[in-house]
C-alpha cells in the first residue's frame, strides 16, 4: 500500500510517501507559517520523486494535533481535498502517538512533548498498546508547565522516555522532581510526516478509516485569535 503522510502542526511541514518497507520520498519545511502555503508543492514533489501522480496514491494520513492552529487546518483541508476528489480513504493521527513511535520501542512510559505556547508543552504518557498502531494513555493530552508535567511523571516509579521537539525541557524541569527520567535520541524526538504516514498505513491496513466530512484537528484551546459575537 502506498500512503501519503501529511503532517503540518509541528515545527516542520512535510509530506512523504511510504510504503510498508520504505520511504519512497519526504520533504519538509520549517514551519514559519507561510511555509505551510508550500504544502501542496511538497507533495507534488513526493509524488514525482516516489514514480506516481495522486492516482498512485492508495492511502492518506494527516497530523491531528495538538499543534499549530492554522498548520492543523491547513493539513486536515488538504488531506480532505484529497480524499474527496480521489476516493481514497483517509485516516487521522493524534501527533502525539506519531512522536511516541519515532522514539522507537522501549519497554516502560513514554511522555511525548512538543512546544505549546512560551512556557507551555503540550504532552502525553503512552504505553504501547496490543497493535502496532495502539496506544494506551496513562496520562492523557494535556497543555501543562514543563514543571508540572515532571512533577506528574515522578508518580510512575519506573523510567520514563521523554521524546519530542520539547522534551529537554520536560528532562531538565525535572531535576528538581525526582522523575526517572530518560532523554529520546535527537534524532528519534522529531515528528516527521513519514512516521505519520506509516501509523496510518497501520490504521488503514487493519481496515480502519475516518469520515473526510468529520475529521477534526485536536485542539485543546480556542485559537489566540477568535471572532467576536456582534
Amino acid at each position: 500500500m502506498r500512503v501519503l503522510g501529511i503532517e503540518t502542526g509541528g515545527t516542520a511541514v512535510g509530506a512523504a510517501v511510504v510504503t510498508e518497507d520504505a520511504v519512497l520520498a519526504e520533504a519538509w519545511l520549517g514551519a514559519e507559517q507561510q511555509h505551510c502555503r508550500e504544502l501542496v508543492s511538497l507533495i507534488d514533489w513526493c509524488l514525482g520523486k516516489a514514480g506516481m501522480g495522486p492516482e498512485g496514491i492508495e492511502g492518506l494520513a494527516v497530523s491531528l494535533g495538538p499543534g499549530s492552529f492554522t498548520g492543523l487546518r491547513i493539513g486536515l483541508a488538504t488531506a480532505k481535498a484529497l480524499s474527496l476528489a480521489t476516493g481514497v480513504p483517509v485516516v487521522g493521527v493524534p501527533s502525539l502517538e506519531a512522536v511516541a513511535a519515532a522514539a522507537g520501542p522501549f519497554p516502560g512510559p513514554i511522555c511525548a512533548a512538543v512546544w505549546s505556547r512560551p512556557g507551555e508543552v503540550y504532552a502525553a504518557l503512552l504505553a504501547a498498546g496490543d497493535g502496532e498502531d495502539e496506544w494506551e494513555y496513562l496520562l492523557p493530552t494535556s497543555a501543562l508547565d514543563p514543571a508540572v508535567l515532571a512533577a506528574r511523571l515522578a508518580q510512575y516509579g519506573e523510567e520514563v522516555l521523554v521524546t519530542g521537539e520539547a522534551a529537554r525541557a520536560v528532562v531538565e524541569a525535572a531535576a528538581s522532581a525526582g522523575a526517572l527520567l530518560k532523554l529520546a535520541s535527537p534524532v528519534n524526538r522529531r515528528l516527521t510526516a513519514s512516521q505519520v504516514a506509516y501509523l496510518g498505513l497501520r490504521k488503514l491496513a487493519a481496515g480502519r478509516r475516518d469520515d473526510p466530512f468529520r475529521l477534526q484537528p485536536l485542539y485543546l484551546r480556542p485559537p489566540g485569535i477568535t471572532r467576536q459575537k456582534g
